[in-house]
This record gives structure tokens, sequence and C-alpha cells, in this order.
């Protein structure tokens, strides 16, 4: 008897590793023979193709973080507690039963505490899989803001605590994340951490279009560092930007490419002013096609605060150029290093196997201090050292091989294994 699977995801309209990792792994389960239906609780459109059933409960979603007064934030916070909580744990019974679901699949944290207590509340009888795709400790810090201490209790006090370990298997996206729920008190045999999956020969073909003509001077007669993410402190730009001011003052044709969108953008256009470095550093906003800027680039620069993964470092890697990391809590040691143990001491810079990892940076309380910190200074010199030596360009010119670790048809496998012990 062919199994019945259902995916939950809140909207596919946006364009996150979720929602993408969700498509993949839909459509080549289907395409495996497996009766796929898709639910999403917000407009049924999506930017991914998929194969299967999808409906759609075409909720509007009520962002907390938005909610503007003590009014809006209490009555925005009681609608989603009231659909959470109570409305969608039984639309996911319901369907389930009407449509003889086997198995639940949730790819995000938001939707996985209704799938629990679909079953915790209402004894749904489906077989339950929760995807954890960020790094609880992080995420769910301490804050001095009511509202997001609010949204810490629920999810990491009660919901990862308690709930998720009503769930038949956790699928955090790195090794990292699961030594993490571990101290949740989850046992092994429920933690099965699967990484993001890549059709790496599509990354490949894409990489063959030409970069759109604005920006084909940029790669002109320049060494060319990439950086691709959300314009936000967790991504550190911030500290990209003041570490490549070195690069510049030894380099001046040195260039830093920066692709993506967020709410730090016109804070990072002034700093990119202050330091005088317009001809150098170019923010050229968000594109639907990374591959053509990676492949002309010669080198990419991941800073990111802390991560679940870091997908962009396996497309980079897809690109066969070399890769500069900050060792951050998780994903850069486990794609970069994997000879490393994930809490074995290292001294920085740290060459490993398929880039190079160096000390995490902290995060400031005075960004407007432009005096280099220790972890910005030793950025900027591996940046530096990238530019003067060939040997270590060409050592690192070999992440493809690294890159096809991650690719769908070995992934998928992963998932069809869980699947099929469950």
């Amino acid at each position: 008897m062919t199994k019945r699977i259902l995916i939950i995801i809140r909207t596919f309209l946006m364009g996150g590793g979720a929602q993408r990792s969700a498509a993949i792994i839909g459509t080549k389960l289907y395409n495996r023979g497996y009766d796929v239906y898709y639910l999403t609780f917000s407009n049924a459109s999506t930017k991914y193709k998929t194969k299967g059933k999808h409906f759609s409960l075409n909720e509007n979603y009520y962002r907390l973080r938005e909610a503007k007064g003590v009014k809006n934030f209490f009555k925005n916070t009681k609608k989603v507690l009231k659909s959470l909580i109570f409305i969608n744990p039984r639309i996911i019974k319901d369907f389930s039963y009407k449509h003889n679901i086997d198995l639940i699949i949730s790819f995000e944290e938001f939707i996985n505490l209704p799938v629990v207590l679909s079953r915790i509340l209402l004894n749904n009888k489906c077989k339950l899989i929760v995807s954890i795709r960020s790094n609880p400790d992080k995420k769910y810090a301490k804050s001095r803001n009511i509202l997001s201490m609010l949204i810490n209790f629920l999810f990491k006090v009660i919901t990862i605590k308690f709930l998720y370990k009503k769930a038949d298997i956790i699928v955090p996206l790195s090794k990292g994340v699961g030594n993490t729920l571990y101290n949740y008190g989850f046992s092994k045999n429920s933690i099965k951490p699967i990484y993001n999956l890549f059709d790496i020969n599509f990354c490949l073909k894409l990489s063959k279009e030409k970069i759109p003509v604005d920006y084909r001077e940029i790669f002109n007669d320049s060494f060319v560092f990439i950086n691709i993410g959300r314009l936000i402190k967790l991504k550190g730009q911030i500290h990209l930007i003041k570490s490549f001011k070195k690069v510049v003052t030894k380099y001046n044709k040195a260039k830093l490419v920066i692709l993506g969108d967020g709410i730090l953008k016109n804070y990072l256009k002034q700093l990119v002013k202050k330091l005088n470095l317009e001809k150098n550093i170019h923010l050229i906003g968000v594109h639907s096609n990374i591959f053509p800027f990676l492949k002309k680039s010669n080198c990419f620069v991941f800073t990111s605060i802390w991560e679940g993964f870091g997908n962009v470092i396996v497309e980079a890697l897809s690109m066969s150029i070399p890769v500069i990391s900050v060792d951050c809590n998780f994903g850069p040691r486990e794609i970069l290093c994997p000879e490393l143990d994930l809490l074995e001491g290292i001294e920085y810079p740290y060459h490993g196997k398929y880039g190079i990892l160096t000390k995490p940076f902290k995060p400031r309380k005075n960004f407007n201090d432009l005096i280099l910190s220790d972890e910005e200074d030793v950025f900027g010199n591996l940046m530096i050292k990238i530019i003067e030596d060939p040997d270590i360009r060409n050592k690192y010119s070999n992440g493809l091989i690294r890159a096809r670790d991650f690719d769908e048809k070995k992934i998928i496998q992963q998932w069809e294994k869980i699947i099929n012990i469950i």
C-alpha cells in the first residue's frame, strides 16, 4: 500500500530554506511513488515547482514582531495562540483523517506546535516528523523585550522541552543543532539529523547564465569577494565591511559584492560611505539566480553570527571557489571541515579540507566604532592572504567534490530511510 505523506508549512511564497526543502523533498518522494499532500497555512500560491496535491487554509499570518502598541500586541497574540493551539490542531487532525494520511512532516518551528498538539490534544494517529531548522539556544535566547521573552518561553521552554518529545522523529538540519537538542533531554534514537539537499547539476547549469549587464563591470580586472544573505545583524555584514577596509588599504582594486536585502540596507550603505569604500563595495540587492555571481567571484566570505546550517556555503562550494567562514554554531565546520569533531578545539585560522575557518565575530554593542576587533582584523588578513597566495586558492578550488555530498539524490535516501522505519 502506498504511504500517504502530508507536508505542512506556513507558505510556499517565501523563498527560504524551509520552503525550498519542503518543495524538493515532497517532489522527490512523489517521484519515488509516495502519495504526497501539501498543506499551507496561508496562501496556496507557490514559488516552487512541486508534485502532489495542494491545500491551503488561506489564513492571515499575524506577525507578532510587527504589532504596534500594547493593544495590537495582545490582540494579535490572542489570534496567534488561538490558531496555533486550538484551531489548527483540529484542522490538521481532520485533514489527516479525511485523506487517510500515514505520516506528517512539519518543516517550520512555527508549524511544529499545532502538528504535535494534534496528537496530544486530539489523538491524531499519524506518525509525526518535525524539522528543527535553527539553533534553539540562539534563536530563543534571552531578551529584554517582553514580546520576545513570551515567544522564547512558548517555543523554548514549552514546545521544545515538552511537546516535541511527543513526535516520533526530530530532524535537525545539522549535527550541531542535533547535539543542542540532546541538552533538552531528547534521546539519540529520536534525533535524526539530515542536511539540506541541493540539485548540484542544476546549480552548475544556472551558473552558465550571464550576469546582468549592470553588474558585469564590477568583475572586470578585480579580485572579487562575495557575500550572500539577508542584511541583518545576524548575517554579520557589518563586521565584513569593516574587515574589508583593511583589504582595500593594501589592494585598492579589490571588490566586495553583497547580494541580499534587509533592514540594515541603509545603515550598511552609510557605513560604506563613511569608510570611503563606495568604489569597492557593491550592495546589489536580491537576485533569483546567484550562481553566475558566485562563478565570477574569486572567494566567498561567510560571516554569520550563528546559523542552523548555512545553505549558501554549499552553493559557493558547488562553484569551486575558495571559502572563508567564521566558525559559528552551526554549519560551517560540518560543511567545510568534516575531519573535525564538532566540539574539537582548534587554533584559528584553521585551514580545513574544503575551506578556511576563523574565529566567530563577537556581537558589538557600538556598531559605530570603526576600530577593528581582533576577529575582524584576522578576517581581513585572511582575505589579503587569499589575494596574495595562489597555492591557497588552488587548494580550495575543489569545492564541487564536497558540494556533491549534499546532492538531493544522496539526501533524499536519508529521508526515505526514516520514513520507512517510522
